[in-house]
């Protein structure tokens, strides 16, 4: 009974975002760097390990079994890492063919990321580029160079002599770098602007027109139509241009006191680490994805109470949290052991009691760091005699409940087996412009997500049986619950067949 319950609430999308599972992140005390990608959050650790939350694009998310990674860009669609080998690794969507990135300039020294491509510096100091070529924006120039950073249209890095080259879409003249700039020490590039900090440690920009904090910096940042600067004390001081320079500007700063050690500017929201390892953000949007902390200690659970619907069926209730941006969700813990995680912030439905049985339930909060806080106070639930102890009595009577309706539930969900340790899904495709693709998961962990209407997965372990459960997921407001189908697949002997 457990699987099936986890397959049946683990698939509420409420729009929290969850990592599935990362516990080595959970003794970890500190961030030291962070990319935003717009979608998607991810922060560096201090132990090389990597958080990355998504908003709606799921497959951004963290990776199982990411081996330790020196840098984290974030991306649009997808996400990119130098990992501690010096290999390249990245995740997230195939669109543009980002994840095609090169293997045979390794060790790499740094990567970034656009919407599209994506470029790294090899060990040789040329640089490698991939993903959607327009504009020549992957035709990145020779020479040995230490920076280099993307924007949408076009790119731009600094060599070994501190010169800038850009390359790419020349909106408002971006790509051509100035005769007259001096020497540099970090370019940068957005729509129809670049820019470069100079040895004198002010930034000088050329292309569109963009209001420009006043230096001195020691690194800054360009996205869109923000500027940011970073100051020798610590504070992030930024510029917001209105309407490519035509409208008001809006200047702003990090608190007073808070010491920044690293940032990242996406749009109108810039997040960053500060001294104490913790990552926050400001600006616009700053609410719409998910603030990961690696510090904050995991608050208990508490209210939780029961509902009775049915002889077999009850909803448990408890207090949603406030700081509901560190939930990846909560685990059910059923006669004191964990039954169920749910990404739900406030309920559970349970439809598999026995009448006459009395069971006990406590739930605890799961962060996205994967860190678990004290359990809730515990309710007994005996379904029969229509009590629950600890909470509240259910004013239903049995027989009344009906389940949810499920209006986009996959259909002629299938498995086929090949071999020991090979197995394919297939399923009807959902016939909805409101549905952008399906999450699979495997005994209630998420392991990827397809636009199509199959999924391929060879494991390394055989002769065992999975149960796999496949989401629709929506494309405007992820939080929909639409449905699930469930099917277990036994690996066994080397034949093929249809699992049911």
């Amino acid at each position: 009974m457990f699987t099936r319950q986890l397959s049946l609430v683990t698939m509420v999308l409420i729009g929290l975002f969850a990592l599935y599972p990362f516990s080595s992140a959970m003794a970890q005390s500190e961030f030291v760097a962070v990319s935003d990608g717009g979608d998607t959050l991810c922060g560096l650790v201090d132990d090389g390990s990597v958080i990355c939350n998504a908003r709606t694009r799921v497959d951004n998310r963290t990776p199982a079994g990411l081996p330790p990674v020196t840098e984290v860009a974030a991306g649009l669609n997808s996400v990119c890492a130098v990992l501690s080998s010096g290999e390249l690794t990245c995740w997230g969507s195939i669109a543009h063919g980002l994840l095609n990135h090169p293997t045979g300039q390794a060790p790499y020294r740094s990567v970034s990321i656009s919407d599209s491509h994506a470029c790294a510096i090899n060990s040789t100091g040329a640089i490698d580029c991939w993903g959607f070529d327009r504009n020549d924006r992957l035709e990145a120039p020779e020479g040995d160079f230490v920076q280099l950073s993307l924007g949408v249209q076009q790119a731009c890095a600094v060599d070994v002599n501190n010169r800038v080259a850009c390359w790419g879409a020349n909106d408002q003249g971006a790509t051509d770098v100035p005769a007259s700039l001096p020497d540099a020490l970090k370019a940068d590039a957005s729509m129809g602007t670049s820019c470069a900090l100079t040895t004198d440690r002010e930034i000088s920009c050329w292309g569109t027109p963009l209001a420009i904090p006043q230096g001195p910096f020691d690194d800054f940042q360009i996205e869109f139509q923000t500027i940011c600067g970073l100051r020798s004390n610590g504070e992030l001081s930024c510029a917001q241009t209105s309407f490519f320079g035509e409208g008001e500007v809006n200047e702003f700063s990090t608190p007073a006191g808070v010491r920044v050690s690293d940032y990242s500017v996406r749009g109108r929201r810039v997040c960053y680490v500060d001294d104490e390892g913790v990552i926050d953000c400001l600006g616009r949007s700053t609410q719409e994805i998910p603030v990961i902390n690696g510090i904050t200690p995991v608050p208990a659970t508490t209210g939780l109470r029961a509902d009775i619907y049915s002889l077999s069926a009850i909803e448990l209730f408890w207090d949603a949290p406030r700081d509901a941006f560190n939930v990846a969700g909560h685990e059910i813990i059923r006669n004191g052991e964990v039954y169920a995680f749910t990404q739900n912030l406030s309920s559970f439905f349970i439809d598999d009691l026995v009448p006459g049985e009395a069971v006990t339930f406590s739930v605890q909060r799961v962060s996205v760091e994967d860190r678990r806080g004290a359990p809730s106070n515990s309710v007994s639930v005996n379904t029969d005699n229509n009590g629950a102890e600890g909470g509240s009595g259910g004013d239903v009577a049995a027989g009344d409940y009906q389940p949810p309706e499920r209006p986009f539930e996959p259909t002629g969900l299938d498995a086929f087996v090949y071999g020991s340790t090979a197995i394919e899904l297939v399923w009807d495709r959902v016939s909805s412009s409101q549905i952008s693709g399906y999450e699979i998961r495997r005994d209630g962990e998420f392991i990827a997500f397809t636009n199509g209407v199959s999924f391929f997965e060879e494991l390394a372990v055989g002769n065992k049986a999975f149960r796999y459960d496949v989401i629709p997921v929506n494309r405007e407001d992820p939080s929909a619950f639409f449905g699930f189908s469930s099917i277990t697949v036994g690996l066994g002997s080397a034949s093929t067949g249809v699992c049911q």
